[in-house]
């Protein structure tokens, strides 16, 4: 059984974490402890979104689908119903 802890931080810029040293025009957000995961764990610097705002970006992230497709799954990118049948990582896992 895979063991695997995932933190998904949404809308938040390269440049916002106190981590990665940026100037960002939305300005610095404190954040202490994904600040501590980034110094002691694997950092992946370069990733995909699956799109720009939170709920299909998570979808995204469930389903593997990438965002141009949900249509054709019937889905809207804000929600997985279970009558849609759409398999998920934690199904696949």
């Amino acid at each position: 059984r895979p063991n695997i802890v995932w933190v998904m931080a949404d809308d938040m810029g390269w440049g916002e974490v106190g981590l990665f040293p940026a100037t960002s025009p939305h300005g610095r957000i404190a954040t202490p402890h994904l600040d501590r995961f980034g110094s002691e764990g694997t950092v992946f610097r370069q990733a995909y979104a699956g799109y720009t705002v939170c709920a299909p970006s998570r979808t995204t992230l469930f389903t593997g689908r990438h965002s141009g497709h949900f249509r054709s799954a019937g889905l809207d990118g804000t929600r997985l119903p279970p009558s849609k049948g759409v398999g998920t990582l934690a199904e696949v896992l």
